[in-house]
């Protein structure tokens, strides 16, 4: 059973962690393409299918961060084991941002985006393209430090805990505890 939740966690998180650098460094790239705003020639258009999609990764990285919350939950209270305060941090802080991102920022986004291109006055565009920049760069920085913090998570739950090195140094200079042998 431990063997079992530890590599469930594990999978979750590279799961995770791999769907966000896929997302982020192919996925969204390939949208903004020249190829793309040549097929959908509405400038409107492009806006909504990465809006779209970034909604759909969000909620994607959502269950997966409830998935690793319950596994984590589970090793607690089935093996007593412990999670560490930087994963639980970082698994707290990570579903945070995207739950956040699902309830407010991407409704007030979509509302920003419509009203850029289809505003009652140019004012009015001219406001919400300034407002939908600023909170688009938001954005796209707190992906960026979501990834970051994903590697991070992933790499908490890859190192075994509690376990010394397997091969200690046998050199006696780097290890003072050898040079007294016979």
């Amino acid at each position: 059973m431990p063997l079992l939740l530890r590599w469930l966690s594990l999978l979750n998180a590279a799961l995770w962690w791999g769907g966000a650098t896929f997302f982020t460094f192919v996925v969204a790239p390939g949208v903004f393409s020249p190829q793309m705003r040549r097929l959908f020639s509405a400038p409107f258009s492009v806006g909504y299918i990465a809006q779209t999609l970034l909604e759909r990764f969000f909620f994607f990285s959502c269950c997966c961060g409830f998935v690793g919350l319950l596994l984590a939950v589970a090793q607690w209270g089935l093996l007593g084991r412990k999670f560490g305060k930087c994963s639980w941090g970082l698994l707290t802080g990570l579903l945070a941002f995207y739950i956040a991102s699902e309830l407010w920022l991407f409704p007030m986004m979509r509302n920003l985006h419509e009203t850029k291109y289809f505003g009652r006055s140019a004012p009015e565009r001219q406001r919400a393209a300034r407002s939908f920049g600023a909170w688009h760069g938001v954005s796209q920085l707190g992906n960026l430090a979501a990834l970051v913090g994903l590697t991070f998570y992933l790499r908490s739950l890859a190192r075994p805990r509690g376990t010394e090195p397997a091969h200690p140094q046998e050199n006696p200079n780097q290890n003072p505890q050898l040079t007294n042998r016979p």
